[in-house]
């Protein structure tokens, strides 16, 4: 994923190892804004803190489920486990 700061067209950073297959979601927690939750064809759920731009650090929590609800994720499906 190759975040950019859109106000200036600029990278900010990439995170190229959280996902083995194309992101096909992304949702921003709605109380907490740095919270990212990305889901992808490879069936994994990342939860991202962008406030962190080291990839490593970034990623709060992974969960791979089933790739067929690769699109139908909402933050709180995830998050409120």
């Amino acid at each position: 994923m190759d975040f950019r700061d859109l106000r200036v067209m600029k990278e900010r950073f990439i995170f190229a190892d959280s996902h083995d297959d194309d992101v096909t979601k992304l949702e921003f927690h709605p109380d907490f804004s740095t919270l990212l939750l990305s889901g992808s064809l490879d069936g994994i759920l990342c939860l991202f803190d962008l406030a962190k731009e080291n990839e490593e650090e970034a990623i709060e929590a992974s969960e791979f489920t089933n790739k067929n609800n690769k699109n139908s994720f909402k933050f709180h499906d995830f998050f409120l486990k």
